[in-house]
């Protein structure tokens, strides 16, 4: 929950607009023709300080709708 939180906070500063969270999952929506989603991951696996050494990963995808 906390590397999540840092994480919208992170989207939010970076324009990616958060519209919800379910479960494990950030789900963003961006300026068409702004971002992409080797960015987005990249901003969800930033660090705190204090969570140097934890695993984190993410896999993104694009799309006009929500899927599971």
């Amino acid at each position: 929950r906390d590397l999540m939180a840092h994480a919208m906070l992170k989207c939010e500063k970076a324009g990616y607009k958060v519209l919800f969270t379910v479960h494990d999952e950030i789900v963003c929506e961006i300026e068409e023709g702004r971002g992409n989603v080797k960015q987005f991951e990249n901003i969800l696996c930033a660090k705190p300080k204090w969570a140097k050494g934890c695993p984190l990963a993410a896999e993104g995808w694009k799309g006009g709708r929500y899927r599971k």
